[in-house]
């Protein structure tokens, strides 16, 4: 299985994507800085998800891959409105979305949350691979946003979450990068594949 993280990994560095698969032990284990940016990305996330109404979040602590993917699918059925940590697989390739949410243009929106005020391209490569499972799933993304901090925000005394927050859309850019993730899969699996250490 090829999850999302591995995937932007193996853009990033072939030999980083090999390393975590095959010698996990050589790579440098999160430091205090970056454990308190996971915990700042999971209060953003937190804060982001208040933003979307009627919205479920699929457990991630105590469910399997297979059982995320049939409470999404279970959810999807509902007419929830919004999902949070929507799960699918396609072809060996296992994503989770931030928040999955129904259009009103049809079909469904991708928001990929992330603490930052940039929609840099690795966050776009983020949404894109999102993109591309549910594309081949036969699902319709209307649109894909990468949700980012507000920078001309300033807080007073009470925060504004619908303030905090704005939401970028990458949809043109996502669509421009699918012709290029089938080769990319291709080339990250022979990687994974080899027993010998990558370049």
């Amino acid at each position: 299985m090829l999850s999302k993280s591995l995937y932007i990994k193996g853009l990033k560095c072939q030999k980083l994507l090999w390393l975590n698969k095959h010698n996990k032990a050589v790579l440098t284990p999160p430091n205090a800085d970056t454990n308190a940016r996971f915990d700042q990305g999971n209060t953003v996330g937190g804060l982001a998800c208040s933003l979307f109404s009627d919205g479920l979040e699929v457990p991630f602590d105590g469910t399997t891959f297979n059982q995320k993917i049939a409470l999404t699918r279970e959810w999807l059925g509902m007419d929830i409105e919004s999902i949070f940590e929507a799960t699918f697989e396609f072809d060996g390739v296992l994503v989770m979305i931030d928040v999955l949410s129904r259009s009103s243009g049809g079909g469904f929106e991708i928001y990929e949350i992330k603490s930052s005020t940039h929609a840099k391209d690795s966050y776009i490569q983020d949404a894109a691979i999102q993109y591309y499972v549910l594309k081949n799933l036969g699902y319709f993304v209307y649109k894909t946003y990468i949700t980012i901090l507000n920078k001309d925000y300033i807080r007073g005394d009470d925060l504004d979450v619908e303030q905090l927050f704005t939401h970028v859309d990458v949809t043109d850019d996502v669509i421009a990068l699918q012709d290029d993730i089938p080769y990319c899969l291709d080339r990250f699996r022979e990687v994974l594949e080899n027993t010998n250490e990558a370049d």
